[in-house]
Formats: C-alpha cells, sequence, structure tokens
C-alpha cells in the first residue's frame, strides 16, 4: 500500500469498492481486508455485489455472451463459468432472487439486473458514514436510462472505448467524459487525465460531489472529533452490530481515552445516528498489578458497563495482560455474539489476538509516541482498521483536572468527615459546658460561619475563626 493511501482513510472507497464488485484479491493490496471480510457477512451488501458483478461481465463481455446465448439454445447466463461464477447465481436464489430467464437476450439480462439493483441499493444506505450524501452514493449503481436497450447499447461503446475511466473496470454511473472528474483538484484542472477515483476516501467524496454540481467540505465534519481517519470510527461504530471496547491498560493513557469516547458519544448523539455509541456493550480493563489506578475516571464519561480485570505476574519481569486479552475478546466474540471490537493499545503483542479471531472486526485506538512503522504497515496490509488517538482527543487538560477533584474529594471524604453537632455536644459534656438549647443552636451557626480551611506550604488544616 502506497505512503499515501496509509496516510488517508481508505474506508468509504473500500465499502464502494466491495459493493461495485471490485475483485477480492485486491482488497489485500488496496483496500481494508476486514471491510470486505464485515460485508461478506451481510446479505444487503453482497447481494449489490453480486448484481454488480454481473452486470460488470455482461457489459465487459457483452458480444461474447450475447454470441453464445444466441447460437447455443442449452447455455444460459449461470452456465458460463468462464464470464461469472455459478456460485454467484447461488447465492443469489438463496435470497430469493432468481434472475434466469428463458431464451434471453444479453441486454435484456442488463435492463433485469439494473431494475433489481434500483431496488436493493437503498438496503445499503447504513453501509455508509451518516455525513455522506446518500444521493450521490446512490447515483453511482444507477445506470442512465437503465430500462432502455438503445441507451445500454451506447453505453456499452463507451465503456468500451474508456474502460480505464472506470475503477478496476468495474461499471459505475460516472462523468466518463469530463477529464476535471478524475482531478484531485476538479475545479481548478482542465487538463487531468483519467484516474483511480477509488484511491482514498479523500479523492473520491471530493470528486463524487463535484461531479454532483457541489463542493465537499472535508472539514465540515471534524467538529469535535473530525478527519478522515475520525470519520473512520464513526463509520466503525455505524456498520457494527455489538461492540466491546478492549482496554490494555499497560499500554493506553485513560485521559486520551476518555476525551474519544466522551467526544464521539456526543458526536453520535448530535447525528443522523444517536444510538450508534450505545452499540458498545462493555469495556474491559485489562489491567496489570503494576499499573496505575486511574481507570475510573471512564465512568464518569461514559454510561457503559466496565468491566476490570486485573492480572498477577508469576514472573516480575513477564506481563500476562495479553494474554488475558485474547481469552477475554474471544469469549465476547463466540459467547456473546460480539462481531466488532475497538482495540485501545499500541503494542504490537496484541497482532497475535486480531489473528487469532479472523471473524471479528477490529478497529485499533493507538498513541502517536508509542506505536512503531512497522505495526502500522502490518495493519495496513491486513486491512485492520486504526486511529491515532492523539489526533482527536482533543484537550484532555480538563478531563485531568477532574480526575484530580474526583481523587481529592474521594481522599477527603476517607480521611475528613466529621459530625460537627455530635463534635460540639461531646466537648461540652467533657468540658462540662452548660448551655441552653438556644444557646447550643447559636454557638453552632456562629462555628459554622467562621470555620476556615488554611494551606501552608501544601498542608490543609481546618481553624475556627477567632
Amino acid at each position: 500500500m502506497s505512503e499515501n493511501r496509509r496516510t488517508l482513510s481508505v474506508q468509504i472507497v473500500s465499502i464502494t469498492a466491495y459493493l461495485i464488485g471490485v475483485s477480492e484479491d485486491m482488497f489485500s493490496r488496496e483496500f481494508k481486508t476486514s471491510v470486505y471480510t464485515s460485508l461478506e457477512q451481510k446479505p444487503e451488501a453482497k447481494i449489490i455485489r453480486s448484481l454488480c458483478t454481473i452486470r460488470n461481465a455482461l457489459i465487459r463481455h457483452n458480444g461474447a455472451i450475447g454470441s453464445r446465448l444466441r447460437n447455443d439454445v442449452t447455455v444460459n447466463l449461470d452456465k458460463l463459468p468462464e464470464y461469472i461464477d455459478p456460485a454467484i447465481f447461488a447465492y443469489l436464489a438463496s435470497q430469493s432472487i432468481n434472475i434466469i430467464k428463458t431464451n434471453p437476450k444479453v441486454n435484456n439480462y442488463i435492463i433485469a439486473v439494473n431494475s433489481l439493483i434500483n431496488e436493493r441499493i437503498p438496503a445499503c444506505k447504513s453501509l455508509y458514514p451518516i455525513w455522506v450524501e446518500w444521493s450521490f452514493i446512490r447515483k453511482l449503481f444507477q445506470m442512465p436510462k437503465g430500462g432502455n436497450e438503445k441507451e445500454i447499447i451506447k453505453l456499452i461503446e463507451d465503456y468500451h472505448s474508456s474502460m480505464n475511466s472506470y475503477p478496476y473496470h468495474c461499471y459505475i454511473n460516472w462523468a466518463i467524459h469530463d477529464p476535471r472528474a478524475y482531478s484531485e483538484d476538479p475545479e481548478n484542472n482542465e487538463n487531468s487525465t483519467t484516474g483511480n477515483v477509488l484511491l482514498n476516501d479523500r479523492r473520491f467524496l471530493i470528486l463524487l460531489y463535484y461531479i454532483n454540481g457541489t463542493h465537499f467540505d472535508q472539514f465540515r465534519f471534524i467538529n469535535d472529533i473530525g478527519d478522515d481517519v475520525k470519520n473512520d470510527l464513526r463509520s466503525f461504530l455505524v456498520s457494527a452490530n455489538r461492540i466491546v471496547l478492549a482496554v490494555d491498560c499497560e499500554n493506553s493513557d485513560p485521559y486520551k481515552l476518555c476525551a474519544v469516547l466522551g467526544g464521539l458519544r456526543e458526536a453520535a448523539l448530535r447525528s443522523d445516528e444517536p444510538d450508534s455509541f450505545s452499540k458498545i456493550q462493555k469495556i474491559i480493563l485489562f489491567d496489570d498489578v503494576h499499573t496505575v489506578d486511574t481507570w475510573g475516571i471512564l465512568k464518569n464519561y461514559v454510561s457503559v458497563p466496565i468491566e476490570h480485570i486485573e492480572t498477577e505476574r508469576v514472573n516480575d519481569h513477564k506481563s500476562l495482560v495479553d494474554i488475558q486479552m485474547t481469552a477475554g475478546v474471544a469469549r465476547e466474540h463466540y459467547a456473546n455474539n460480539v462481531d466488532s471490537v475497538l482495540l485501545a493499545s499500541s503494542d504490537s503483542d496484541f497482532w497475535g489476538l486480531i489473528k487469532s479471531i479472523p471473524t471479528a472486526n477490529f478497529m485499533v485506538l493507538l498513541e502517536k509516541e508509542k506505536y512503531g512503522k512497522c505495526l502500522i504497515d502490518t495493519l495496513d496490509l491486513n486491512g485492520v482498521g486504526y486511529c491515532i488517538m492523539d489526533d482527536f482527543a482533543g484537550n484532555t487538560d480538563a478531563i485531568k483536572v477532574g480526575a484530580l477533584n474526583m481523587g481529592v474529594r474521594e481522599y477527603l471524604a476517607d480521611r475528613v468527615e466529621i459530625d460537627l453537632a455530635g463534635l460540639v455536644e461531646n466537648l461540652m459534656d467533657e468540658m462540662r459546658v452548660n448551655m441552653t438549647q438556644k444557646q447550643k443552636d447559636a454557638y453552632y451557626n456562629r462555628l459554622v460561619k467562621n470555620l476556615k480551611i488554611t494551606i501552608r506550604e501544601g498542608v490543609l488544616t481546618i481553624d475556627v475563626k477567632e
């Protein structure tokens, strides 16, 4: 994966590539394999991919398929494995979609597939981030005048004369005759040549909005948790069903994590998917006996059940947190039907965890100063999503102040809890001070007003003004 692909998000283009039928082998090189694996389990996505794959073959091999259908009455579309994998038709049939017809023309098949795509594509809206204009995405899958055979013939001619204008030769409804529709800066570059519009999310969205006559404001969605990488995280929440957040307490900053979760929760509440944050079923803290005790602050920022697993050491020089994490995440995935895991750690040891549970979707929360290039390269190579918490954790100063205030309150509550009325009664008995009830009440009220806190050289004392 090239440098600019690694530094920019490819979540949205990975979803789009899957749906339009880009071959599986391209995902290990250009897109996220985790997206491919996830969408394979979603019927609404796999149906569209199957239909688009059939349509791609009908357009790309139109003449050859048409000739076979005309000249061999024993052959139908599902009996041409050299052009279309028969398993695709079997899958569609399992979903009660049967497109095989008696003695059809090849272009009649295109018309039928277009109709099915138009009917089924709305079910894929939830796959995309809520801030992407869905009508622009939907239009990509709709063939202009796709029910008119003459228009289809013209489109096929255009396709073959400009095949490189289509991403990985897969059909999408794109402005192929406008060179600016392939430029990184479409509004200023009049002489752009064709190129891969699915290079990364930023390029794709700029061009997509441009061909629809508007401007994609890439900063519009930054707000509290913004930019490409942060939107990946929001998309991860929206596309998941059940999420667990597994935290390696040895290798994560509690303040940064609180900022991320707090900002993500607020952003979800303001969005069209206000319940997306509630998909986080549980936060599991995998802790070592030697780590700091600051993780209690999480409960002040998220109303999510928190399980704290503290790991004893057999050898003082070797932590067992990574082993506990693997076992814990596996339990949540296989026993509790958790399909997606947010993993907060910058330690490369967790890679064994990800490899051991290939059927789960992972998003890794990293810290800038703790991860190495080899880890990022491994995540990219295997299509595992990741976010750099430092980029969107926001200002953690307020969180640190809040944590300190909480600690001070808890400390004082344990050590400075005085029954002042009882103290006055006891002292009056011990010192043999006789007062009427009215006098007692007057003294007590005056005492409360005259109590003062004094701090000298960092030492706090409570005294009474004379």
